[in-house]
């Protein structure tokens, strides 16, 4: 109780807005805590791994499953499809980091002084806020490139999931997402200046359109598998490295919850 006392951060946000004294409201988290399996500290009760794997192996089915007619649209489609998913596998993966060790919060919250949870949003899940703090504060942030993302994990964990490399060619995945998205796949000058040549971007620009191959979305399939199972390995590392500092303590169910972070069967 003492060591969640030191935090400070969760108990005031509770303290006096629940109408509950600090000792009861620490007693109170400390219970849901003791009561929670390792999968509820996941959404959905899946570790993000598994659950992208999952939707993965999805995608790729319904992209080798099309006519060949329909192959390039259900590319195309499988896309897109994969942007979110792993967007929404970065946001979990953020947010079960600090439902299972909300210990590592106070170095992020450090780096962020600016970082805060609205009241009414813990209202709304008092009786398991352990297991859902990551997942609010998640929320606050947008998981939409490699450059944040790496800032993003840096402060929550010290880890920067993307290289170089890697962070171009994520990035040049979400040139073909948003064009496709917002413009159909039709070459804007924009886009034909980054990836064309001089003399060819007036002739493609507003004419010609992105082509998806079932072989150029089961690359980027790939790719984005080999960073996912990069990033959960090394978030499984850094917690394993930060609770491991003196004065932090889990419980058992929590210990497997980190084990769960790079489970990929």
């Amino acid at each position: 109780m003492a060591r969640l006392r030191q935090s400070g951060t969760l108990s005031a946000k509770l303290t006096g807005q629940l109408g509950l004294s600090e000792e009861r409201t620490l007693e109170k988290i400390l219970t849901k805590r003791n009561k929670a399996t390792a999968l509820d500290y996941f959404g959905g009760g899946v570790p993000p791994l598994v659950s992208l794997k999952l939707e993965l192996d999805r995608i790729d089915g319904l992209v080798y499953a099309s006519e060949r007619k329909f192959q390039q649209k259900a590319a195309e489609m499988g896309l897109i499809s994969l942007c979110a998913h792993f967007e929404a596998f970065c946001k979990d993966l953020f947010g079960a980091a600090a439902n299972i060790c909300p210990h590592i919060l106070s170095k992020f919250a450090a780096r962020r002084p600016q970082v805060s949870i609205e009241v009414d949003e813990l209202l709304n899940v008092v009786d398991n806020v352990e297991m859902k703090l990551g997942h609010l504060l998640a929320e606050k942030y947008d998981f939409g490139s490699a450059k944040v993302i790496n800032v993003l994990y840096f402060d929550l964990l010290a880890i920067t999931p993307f290289s170089k490399t890697d962070s171009k060619k994520y990035s040049d995945l979400l040139n073909d997402r948003n064009l496709l998205v917002h413009h159909g796949g039709v070459y804007t000058i924009k886009y034909a200046k980054q990836k064309f040549d001089k003399q060819d971007v007036a002739r493609m620009a507003h004419w010609d359109s992105l082509v998806v191959s079932k072989e150029s979305y089961l690359k980027w399939s790939a790719f984005i598998r080999r960073v996912a199972v990069k990033m959960a390995y090394a978030a499984h590392h850094a917690l394993e490295r930060l609770v491991s500092a003196p004065g932090v303590l889990l419980n058992e169910e929590q210990k497997k919850a980190i084990w769960y972070l790079k489970w990929d069967d």
